[in-house]
Order: C-alpha cells, then sequence, then structure tokens
C-alpha cells in the first residue's frame, strides 16, 4: 500500500510525502512491477545523479516493460542521460534511453 501512496504522492508533487511512503516499504518484499515503480519514485526523489541512474538500473532489472512504457521513469531516463555523460554509468542509462526510444 505503501508503494502505491509513494507513486501518487510524486504524481500530486508532494515528495516528502512520497519520500515517507518509500522509506516504509520494506523493499525486499516486493518484486516485479510493484518493486520497479517504487525504485523508479526513489530515483526521482535523489538528489544524486548516481543514486538515481542505479535505482532505474534497478527498476529495469526488476519490470524491463513496465519501466520503458512508465511516463516518470522516461523523464528520468532522457534527464539521467545528460547528468550521467562522462560518467561510469553514462552507457548504462544510454541503454535504458535507447530502450525507450529515447535515443
Amino acid at each position: 500500500m505503501d508503494a502505491a501512496r509513494a507513486t501518487v504522492a510524486v504524481e500530486c508533487g508532494d515528495p516528502e510525502e512520497a519520500g515517507a511512503h518509500v522509506r516504509a516499504v520494506d523493499q525486499d518484499l516486493l518484486d516485479g512491477a510493484p518493486r520497479s515503480s517504487l525504485l523508479v519514485v526513489a530515483a526521482a526523489r535523489q538528489d544524486h545523479a548516481g543514486q538515481a541512474a542505479t535505482r532505474l538500473l534497478e527498476a529495469d532489472a526488476a519490470a524491463p516493460s513496465r519501466l520503458r512504457l512508465d511516463p516518470l521513469a522516461r523523464d528520468l531516463v532522457a534527464a539521467l542521460t545528460v547528468q550521467t555523460a562522462g560518467t561510469s554509468q553514462a552507457a548504462a542509462v544510454g541503454n535504458l534511453a535507447e530502450f525507450a526510444g529515447l535515443r
């Protein structure tokens, strides 16, 4: 339930509430689409591009098709493509961008 609430809070523009719900979820109990959605929300809340990229890569591993169809995830991938240029995550984020049709 907290995972869904975190997603809704992000969609409504309330990052503090989203963060509270993300922290309340035991992510080890989730798999597939619910885990992917929660990781996308966690990525959106990261201040550091590298950490956000790591969360998106975890989300992709949990549910690849879902990540590629999620508008928030697509926006994050597009932004991280620029922000991670020249870093160790650039190639991985670039692959996500290609799979999502953003390149």
